[in-house]
């Protein structure tokens, strides 16, 4: 039996030591959780709802990346936990269910609850790109 489990957690951006772009692409970014009951972890995150340009799109799928960039700089703020993200992570009996190695996630902007989701799909469909399949 597959079923969804949900964790929800401050985050904030890796070190840049380690990470010196944690944005990945258009709908994939690292973030550190903090977990509370383990060490600090440094995850890869896929924007649940959210279908940015494929890689073939080379010039939107840079916009995508950019764009998130800047949403993830401007939501920063100056707390040190500015994020809230929920992991959806789907197990069966035997295993985690992962996407490509990352969990599905929803992030927030703790500061103003603005979703990283919502405004980067919206922003995608505005703009015309062609987003994924």
């Amino acid at each position: 039996m597959v079923e969804p489990f949900l964790f929800i957690a401050p985050a904030r951006l890796p070190d840049r030591r380690d990470f010196t772009e944690p944005v990945t692409d258009g709908d994939t970014l690292w973030l550190q959780l903090d977990r509370h009951d383990r060490a600090k972890q440094d995850v890869s995150l896929r924007l649940e709802g959210v279908h940015a340009p494929d890689r073939e799109d080379g010039p939107t799928r840079d916009g995508a990346r950019a764009w998130v960039q800047s949403w993830v700089v401007t939501h920063g703020g100056v707390t040190k936990w500015p994020f809230l993200v929920q992991t959806i992570r789907i197990r069966d009996e035997s295993h985690e269910i992962m996407t490509l190695g990352r969990y599905l996630a929803r992030v927030w902007c703790r500061e103003c609850g603005a979703v990283l989701n919502d405004q980067a799909e919206a922003w995608y469909r505005m703009m015309g790109w062609p987003v994924g399949r």
